[in-house]
């Protein structure tokens, strides 16, 4: 076991070290002054039950500097028991769906589908109904849609600093943007691919012709990854979109219950993601090095002489994610300080064992009223 643990330490810190060394030497994309304007962008929003959070992410994209000549919002009621599709339409432009008349379609990706059905626009461009966009998000993916060759356009995501952030939200900012690091490091290195539905965007004949979805309807979560890596396994260009001044901000967990359920879902998607090479590498070394770290503690009475095995492995572990915290501080500008990261290094730890191994099983979890 003790060379196994040296070996998962080293492997994580060299894994660590990569991730951001790519982020680091990824250059900032910076758009042309004039382009051709020959992409419109259609906005999609699958909504349930989001009437304290929709009006925010549409006044900021009503706040958008592109004119709204070129783009247009629709908003899909994805089966809300509230006043989510009302609260839409008294925004002006805003197109409503609604799927409560297709019974049985009643997950994101049926009202993807149905947006890209209706949709004017030669570029898609998924949100989540909790988001807030900075004010220059539009103009620059269609400057970037215009300028490379490109068919999938992953960015950046973090979750919502605030002035009094509790535990779960500092746990959150951090675990969100290691979660970019390492869909950016797939994405530039071609050998994994990730994304994030609160910014993802795509040509629409890309969509069309490869039909993202067909294998995978019933998930009710991965519709970004799905998507992601059917765009890439089709031949498809995708990019990461690396830019501080284009990070869309999505609301936190308001419980560490509705956190638990959230990553529930998200981890019972991985068994129909598949794994490459470098997915198996970027996932499974963390998740064997935690799960591992996590058990010695428990063996350690057992095993008392190698105590110093451990001791090691565990500062190899928490200095890797203090260099990937170092890393994605500024750039997330994360209202997190070192001793916290530090502090939550640790819970990490323990967080990635506890639903690496949750991916792995088949769990019932609870999400906007619906149980699956």
């Amino acid at each position: 076991m003790v060379w196994l643990l040296v070996s998962l330490a080293c492997s994580y810190l060299l894994l660590i070290a990569g991730i951001s060394h790519l982020w680091f030497h990824k250059k900032k994309f910076t758009r042309a002054e004039k382009t051709d304007g020959s992409c419109t962008i259609t906005v999609v929003v699958p909504a349930r039950n989001e009437e304290k959070t929709l009006p925010g992410l549409l006044q900021s994209i009503a706040d958008q500097e592109l004119s709204t000549n070129d783009y247009e919002v629709i908003v899909v009621d994805d089966h809300s028991s509230d006043r989510t599709a009302e609260i839409a339409k008294q925004f002006p432009g805003i197109r409503c769906l609604s799927l409560k008349n297709n019974p049985g379609k009643n997950n994101k990706k049926r009202a993807i589908e149905a947006a890209v059905e209706a949709s004017r626009g030669t570029i898609i461009l998924t949100t989540d109904a909790d988001c807030v966009w900075p004010k220059h998000l539009l103009s620059t993916v269609r400057a970037y849609f215009e300028e490379q060759p490109c068919d999938v356009l992953c960015g950046p995501v973090s979750v919502v600093s605030t002035t009094q952030q509790t535990l779960l939200q500092k746990f959150e900012q951090i675990d969100m943007a290691g979660m970019m690091l390492v869909t950016s490091a797939g994405i530039d290195s071609r050998s994994y691919y990730l994304g994030n539905g609160a910014f993802l965007a795509y040509k629409k004949t890309a969509y069309l012709e490869v039909e993202p979805f067909h294998d995978n309807w019933e998930e009710a979560s991965g519709d970004d990854v799905f998507l992601t890596k059917a765009m890439a396994e089709a031949g498809k260009k995708v990019d990461f979109l690396k830019s501080k001044d284009l990070i869309v901000q999505t609301k936190g967990n308001a419980s560490w219950s509705d956190f638990i359920q959230q990553r529930l879902r998200w981890s019972q998607k991985n068994k129909k993601l598949g794994q490459s090479p470098g997915l198996a590498l970027a996932m499974g070394i963390p998740f064997l090095f935690s799960l591992l770290l996590v058990l010695t503690i428990l063996f350690l009475p057992v095993y008392p002489q190698i105590w110093h095995f451990i001791l090691v492995a565990w500062l190899i572990k928490i200095t890797a994610d203090l260099l990937l915290f170092l890393t994605i501080r500024h750039f997330f500008k994360m209202k997190v300080s070192i001793v916290e990261a530090l502090f939550l290094s640790p819970l990490h730890c323990l967080y990635i064992a506890i639903f690496g191994l949750a991916g792995l099983f088949h769990f019932s979890y609870a999400w906007k009223s619906v149980k699956a």
